[in-house]
């Protein structure tokens, strides 16, 4: 029984130092995006939770809506990452992140050529995102972040992005 309950409390203690550390996070950003070749450009709009697997390594699903647009034509889509983020470089307040992951986008561009609907092209594609991001801690909790990311797709579809974000830690 002694066994048992020192067993139990070094577990037990273990985890309290574990809540001590805020390894999750939630950030929401605006950002410009391109479509292409940067011909078409517009809004992006993004979800992001991150969960922190060491203090170099998060994992961060995310989700995000865009709108491009031109004089002729228009462009939405839906996108669904799950990116892996390395922070090769971390400070006192800051850090800068590194991440690559799959990525799966909806595509709907109704083409319009002087004003007449030519076609329209709804389309799931899928590809992967390559992306650069720096975050800064104003609190112990909350977070502002400036990124960019390119993500190429299977379809031909190559959308960038740079914006900035806002997060906070839990």
């Amino acid at each position: 029984m002694r066994y048992f309950t020192v067993v139990l409390l070094c577990f037990l203690s273990h985890l309290s130092y574990a809540q001590s550390q805020l390894r999750n996070s939630y950030k929401a950003g605006l950002t410009t995006i391109f479509f292409g070749s940067g011909d078409m450009r517009g809004l992006n709009f993004f979800n992001e939770y991150n969960h922190a697997l060491s203090d170099h390594v998060t994992v961060s699903p995310s989700f995000q809506v865009g709108y491009g647009f031109t004089d002729r034509r228009s462009k939405g889509s839906a996108a669904a990452d799950l990116n892996l983020f390395i922070s090769p470089m971390r400070f006192d307040q800051s850090k800068i992140r590194i991440g690559v992951g799959p990525s799966v986008r909806f595509v709907a561009d109704p083409s319009t050529f002087n004003g007449n609907r030519d076609r329209s092209n709804h389309y799931f594609t899928l590809g992967f995102t390559m992306a650069l991001e720096g975050e800064f801690n104003i609190t112990n909790r909350f977070l502002v972040g400036i990124g960019g990311s390119i993500q190429p797709y299977a379809s031909g579809e190559i959308v960038s992005k740079f914006g900035i974000s806002t997060g906070y830690k839990f």
